[in-house]
């Protein structure tokens, strides 16, 4: 086995050994390997499935990096070298002045401005049917770990096309729609800081930062689109939710997308810096009601996950241990831990499970709101 040391900044240990102290991990370096694994799958062309097998993690990084993408899975599009969102011939991060990374009051207004809810309720264009390509059996990478960056990407998606009087093509507006979401999210980070939120608090969590590159990547591919080195599109979250699809090169909002887009925000629509969630409750019922009708493998293990902690395994260990049965049983340590933190993630930010921590340990517990998930 390869060694490797690393050096990290104070903070950023710190935030391991907090994850680590909270049961989340076993140590600092079951987190570094997750780590490593989650970032060579985001580099490989592949699904989902193919991601979580044990011959995939398996595979060196320089083969999954080089090798020839696969043939596209339900709901990939192949459009050839017409699309590109790689940051290539741009400047590296690490060589980025610090003007890069720093933003002005009037580039937040005009952000914001492009994400106005007037623009979005404006949509006037022929919508996408209630059958998007990419079906709702698709599994939820783990590493979706917030729900707002989709209702952003949504409403900058129809205010863009209510602009320009048609819906885009993804190349035409990868790099506006990362640019303004980096601005927000280090908007964001400000305001967290300012107002001392906790970790779990955080609004800028899940949004890319400006002066990073990578971000800004990972941003579009989990919730936008992930585009492999041979020009093929594997759709992000946006997608799989039923929110949008592919109709040939354009990038066109399904009726759920659009009436998404159209509801009111708290960060995006009231005076900035006095949201205190990222999502209204309309918008979390809203967000329920389609992974309901639509997202039914998010839906199944919602309900798998909601029902261990109901019964008991509220801590992060018994949980893990109590529906380690109900994934496919191919699937490596790393993968099942990301998938699962991924979906509390996304129960938390729903609104259907809450944290209650003593000290640096936690336990989980399901809301009020979570029952009409458990009945169904």
């Amino acid at each position: 086995m390869a060694v490797i040391a690393v050096n990290l900044a104070p903070r950023t240990f710190a935030e391991i050994m907090n994850l680590v102290s909270a049961g989340s991990y076993t140590g600092p370096e079951q987190f570094v390997e997750i780590a490593v694994f989650n970032q060579i799958a985001l580099e490989k062309g592949a699904s989902l499935t193919e991601l979580m097998t044990v011959e995939s993690s398996q595979k060196s990084a320089k083969d999954l990096i080089t090798r020839k993408a696969p043939r596209a899975s339900p709901g990939t599009k192949d459009l050839g070298s017409q699309v590109s969102l790689s940051t290539k011939g741009k400047e590296p991060i690490g060589r980025q002045s610090r003007s890069s990374t720093v933003w002005k009051e009037v580039e937040l207004k005009q952000a914001l401005a492009r994400m106005s809810l007037s623009h979005a309720t404006s949509v006037s264009l022929p919508i996408a049917d209630d059958s998007p390509t990419a079906p709702g059996r698709e599994r939820i990478w783990g590493q979706v770990n917030r729900l707002f960056p989709v209702k952003l990407a949504c409403r900058w998606v129809a205010v863009a096309a209510a602009i320009r009087g048609q819906w885009p093509t993804l190349d035409a507006i990868a790099e506006p729609l990362a640019s303004d979401a980096a601005l927000l999210g280090s908007a964001l980070e400000k305001a967290d800081m300012s107002k001392s939120r906790k970790r779990e608090d955080m609004l800028a969590t899940g949004l890319p930062r400006r002066g990073n590159l990578q971000s800004r990547d990972r941003f579009l591919s989990q919730f936008v689109a992930r585009i492999t080195r041979a020009g093929r599109i594997y759709p992000g979250a946006l997608f799989h939710y039923g929110f949008a699809c592919f109709r040939e090169e354009k990038l066109v909002l399904t009726k759920a997308g659009v009436d998404f887009s159209k509801l009111e925000n708290p960060i995006m629509d009231e005076p900035f810096g006095s949201a205190g969630l990222a999502l209204s409750n309309s918008e979390r019922a809203f967000f329920l009601r389609q992974i309901a009708g639509y997202a039914e493998t998010e839906w199944r293990e919602f309900k798998a996950v909601l029902s261990a902690i109901r019964s008991g395994s509220s801590a992060p260990d018994s949980l893990l241990a109590s529906v380690r049965n109900f994934l496919p049983s191919e699937w490596t340590e790393m993968a099942y831990r990301t998938h699962i933190y991924g979906i509390l993630a996304r129960v938390c930010d729903l609104g259907l499970v809450a944290k209650q921590w003593d000290g640096r340990r936690v336990k989980y517990n399901v809301t009020s709101s979570a029952g009409a998930v458990l009945a169904a």
